[in-house]
């Protein structure tokens, strides 16, 4: 439900620190040029109000600590960027000392309230990833990122939403080269921290959290939505969540399943009823490169009272020194990022790669019509009962030590990435290519090309430089506020991975309870875990990995642009999947009343077939997926054969 919202007031939070600070230059990871339109937008819903003037002064104290969140874009100087190559294409600083510098804070009203409004439920609308005007749910905020570019648009903009019951909103609207996941988060921890240490106001009657209303607990808001739902019970494998008021929930069981609906996990119930989800953390960048984070090992660290550290400075992800000849393919290889060569592209192997991807969208478009322009996203949930089944199954593909290392998170990537394959009729990992449909490039001046796209594809995976760049720490501290994060591409691969198992399934010791429609999927997940553990094993071993990495990605800002072209069309041709996980503490966000009901994010544009991890509670056990997809492709993804065999207890969002 998108509850019509009327605005009361908008105020700029200023700070008087920001005028005397010098300004702060794009790093080569903000610099990209799909990235510098993409809008970051988390959103917290709660069971009780927060009051206008505290979070008006938590605002104020937190744009002490962050003074950039306060600044104004603008265009950097041409001198200036002799010294910062990576700045050619996106010749962009932040300017503190505007003389508009600070942070819109807005407060509104909503007629409906709060446990009837869904900020998750609003993701399976269809949308574009190619409109030009972004649209966003009236809690938020609009931000225009052509004007943000001009100076006319501040970088951060709150908008608190007084709803009818006495819960509220809040909600950020922030460009993705401010702020990637992990700063997302703990922007919204720290204001948390902050509000709960500014005094309450007793004259604050309307936004009063206590005065105005009876605060409405999360328990009460999920009983006012309905009855929980298993995803199960339903007649016709339809029901409803009790965690996104209205939206309705479809079992992947098959009809034909021996095993009873009583055995079903009952972790399904409560991963389908808890409320910490979020939006995919990739925009259009997660074609080609920029992304969120593979890990999050803890609560992102409080910024404590004084910015001492100045974490926020762009300097950090700044490279040591030009890129060298490593840049080749072969040379990158290990560090999972051949496919973002910054070498020279030759005519013939540009035109060879864009007419590749071309083809590859005509075929794509004919399978899925609408393409890019109406996609959806659809919340898988896992129980827990099936992530330990599904781990368990990808590790027995390894022996030894290389079994034990397989993480729930190589596991779950290996599903996405099986899942997406056979959506799209492309060669799963493991799989001899010539059983699957081919990739078919140009004839003539393309050969080259076109040989290299009928070959394996790709898992597109981001990771977090701060947790997996182990020759940045001294630069780039745990806490550092920005936009630190990139896509590692993991090569699928060939026959030989899955050569223990054989694709009917016969040799298979789950043969009898995984074949489904002829085919075992259990040879293809322990393949394409393998892959994943060892490009992220591979990346973390190599020295000066991250050194290396902020060097390519600055080369290839500064890289001519048939560069970028070439590279987004062997991207577009080669991957197959991304993706990204938002699995952050949610909890930590507390403003005194104790957690959001819910949490979700809203990241524009978004590119299809990449699945976000989603926030879900430490006891719970339960894998929560944020699956991006055309629209068209929606019903066939509640088809899924790979889903119904290896996951055959989760339940789908529709």
């Amino acid at each position: 439900m998108n509850a019509q919202v009327k605005v009361l007031s908008s105020t700029v939070v200023t700070g008087g620190k920001l005028g005397g600070l010098p300004p702060e230059k794009l790093s080569p990871i903000d610099a990209s040029p799909l990235l510098l339109k993409t809008l970051n937008c988390p959103a917290l819903k709660f069971g009780h109000d927060l009051q206008l003037d505290r979070l008006h002064q938590a605002t104020a104290a937190l744009l002490q600590e962050y003074p950039i969140i306060g600044g104004r874009i603008k265009k950097v100087p041409k001198q200036d960027i002799a010294s910062h190559p990576w700045l050619k294409a996106a010749p962009y600083f932040i300017d503190l000392a505007a003389a508009d510098a600070g942070v819109l804070l807005v407060e509104a009203e909503a007629a409906a309230a709060a446990a009837t409004i869904s900020l998750n439920g609003a993701l399976a609308e269809p949308f574009s990833m190619t409109s030009s005007k972004v649209q966003l749910p009236p809690w938020y905020q609009p931000l225009d990122a052509s004007a943000l570019l001009r100076g006319k648009e501040p970088l951060l903009k709150l908008q608190l939403t007084h709803c009818s019951d006495g819960g509220c909103i809040l909600a950020a609207t922030m460009p993705h080269l401010l702020v990637d996941s992990h700063s997302s988060t703990l922007l919204l921890t720290r204001l948390a921290e902050l509000y709960r240490q500014t005094p309450s106001s007793s004259s604050s009657s309307s936004s009063s959290s206590s005065s105005s209303s009876t605060p409405t607990t999360a328990a009460a808001m999920a009983a006012a939505a309905g009855p929980a739902a298993d995803g199960f019970a339903a007649a016709n494998g339809t029901t409803h969540s009790s965690g996104m008021p209205g939206v309705a929930c479809h079992s992947l069981r098959t009809s034909g399943s021996t095993q009873p609906v009583s055995q079903a996990p009952a972790a399904a119930a409560a991963a389908v009823a808890s409320m910490l989800l979020t939006a995919p953390a990739v925009a259009a960048e997660g074609i080609v490169g920029a992304a969120a984070v593979v890990h999050m090992a803890g609560p992102p660290a409080s910024k404590g009272a004084s910015m001492s550290s100045e974490s926020w400075r762009k300097h950090m992800l700044q490279p040591a020194a030009r890129a060298q000849d490593w840049q080749s393919p072969g040379a990158l290889k290990p560090l999972s990022l051949d496919l973002q060569s910054a070498e020279a592209a030759g005519l013939r192997s540009t035109l060879g790669w864009l007419c590749a991807a071309v083809k590859e969208g005509v075929a794509a478009a004919q399978k899925f019509p609408g393409g890019a322009s109406r996609l959806t996203a659809r919340l898988l949930t896992i129980p827990k009962a099936d992530v330990q089944q599904l781990k368990a199954l990808a590790a027995a593909g390894s022996l030894g030590e290389a079994a034990r290392t397989i993480s729930t998170n190589d596991a779950v990537s290996a599903l996405v990435w099986l899942a997406f394959c056979e959506l799209r009729g492309r060669p799963l990992p493991g799989s001899s290519h010539q059983k699957h449909s081919k990739r078919s490039g140009c004839t003539g001046g393309g050969r080259g090309a076109a040989d290299a796209a009928a070959a394996s594809g790709a898992l597109g995976m981001a990771v977090d430089l701060r947790q997996n760049c182990r020759d940045l720490r001294q630069q780039l501290p745990a806490d550092y506020f920005g936009n630190a994060a990139w896509c590692l591409h993991i090569a699928s691969p060939g026959p030989a991975a899955s050569s223990r198992q054989s694709w009917d399934g016969s040799s298979s010791p789950h043969a009898d309870s995984f074949k489904q429609g002829g085919c075992n999927y259990v040879p293809a997940l322990q393949a394409a875990a393998a892959a994943v553990r060892g490009g992220l094993t591979s990346f973390r071993q190599t020295p000066q990995a991250g050194g290396k990495l902020l060097q390519l990605v600055a080369a290839q800002q500064a890289a001519p642009k048939s560069v970028l072209v070439r590279n987004l069309s062997r991207l577009a041709v080669k991957v197959d999947a991304f993706i990204t996980s938002w699995n952050f503490p949610a909890d930590a966000i507390d403003f005194g009343h104790g957690p959001a009901a819910e949490y979700a994010c809203v990241v524009r544009p978004t590119p299809p077939w990449q699945a976000a991890v989603l926030p879900t509670r430490p006891d719970e056990g339960a894998v929560r997926l944020l699956l991006t997809l055309p629209a068209s492709a929606a019903a066939a993804l509640k088809r899924s054969a790979v889903l119904q065999q290896l996951v055959p207890h989760a339940s789908l969002m529709v």
